[in-house]
């Protein structure tokens, strides 16, 4: 990324791939088959946003099949193969529910929307860069 005249690199994420300076909001990411450059100047920023999503049907079937198959195995019904069963579900959709959690940051203009997975990252840490976001634009807003 080339800065601007005066312009100054204020946070970035950890890849490099989210930057944040005193003028605008920028996103370079690079995968196998995609490549995206996102760029929103202070001024034009229009909300920022933390959104997390869960699914936690996913764990109440974990409890179900769990429950299931120690009553199954309790009551006579099965062998130990009902518990182990419902063990082994159990745990099969405690992974399927870590697995799709996701927490998105998406900053947004009239015209673009910069979104970043955020997943694996503290809450507090993109809410910093929220934070900091609005300081930094309020201050270019300021400066008019």
């Amino acid at each position: 990324m080339k800065l601007m005249a005066d312009e100054k690199i204020l946070l970035s994420s950890n890849d490099g791939e989210l930057v944040l300076t005193n003028c605008r909001v920028r996103l370079e990411s690079q995968s196998f088959g995609h490549a995206q450059i996102v760029s929103i100047m202070l001024e034009e920023l229009a909300s920022c946003a933390i959104t997390r999503i869960s699914h936690p049907v996913f764990l109440a079937m974990a409890v179900v099949c769990f429950l299931g198959g120690g009553l199954i195995t309790a009551n006579g019904h099965g062998n130990d193969s009902a518990l182990l069963a419902g063990i082994v579900l159990a745990v099969v959709f405690v992974l399927i529910y870590l697995l799709n959690r996701q927490q998105v940051l998406a900053l947004a203009s009239a015209g673009a929307t910069i979104k970043v997975n955020t997943q694996g990252m503290k809450l507090d840490g993109v809410k910093a860069f929220i934070d900091r976001t609005e300081v930094s634009k309020n201050a270019r807003y300021l400066l008019r």
